[in-house]
């Protein structure tokens, strides 16, 4: 049974550097997109800036500065979100490789 034994190890192995790799890409793609939903809140803040100051000089709207405010909290929801996504793919990396320290 040692035959079983060692393709049984060779399984394991594979499954762990499988699951590891899945971990690290997951992390690369969650980066991505908190990167890409920063850019997204950038683009709603300046928006709705740029609305407001219309609203004030009386060239918008008050439904337009609603609209503005709205995409720029869905902006900022979907920023936390993505965060909190990005948090949980960089401990299931961490778990998947077993880097976490253990104090003593």
């Amino acid at each position: 049974d040692v035959r079983s034994a060692r393709l049984n190890l060779e399984q394991v192995r594979q499954q762990l550097t499988l699951g590891s790799s899945a971990a690290k890409n997951n992390l690369r793609s969650s980066w991505q997109i908190f990167t890409a939903t920063g850019k997204q809140l950038e683009a709603a803040s300046s928006y709705q800036r740029l609305i407001d100051r219309g609203y004030r000089e009386g060239t918008n709207t008050f439904i337009e500065t609603i609209d503005a405010r709205n995409q720029f909290t869905q902006a900022q929801l979907l920023q936390v979100i993505n965060q909190y996504k990005l948090l949980t793919s960089a401990a299931d990396l961490e778990r998947e490789t077993a880097s976490y320290l253990i104090k003593k």
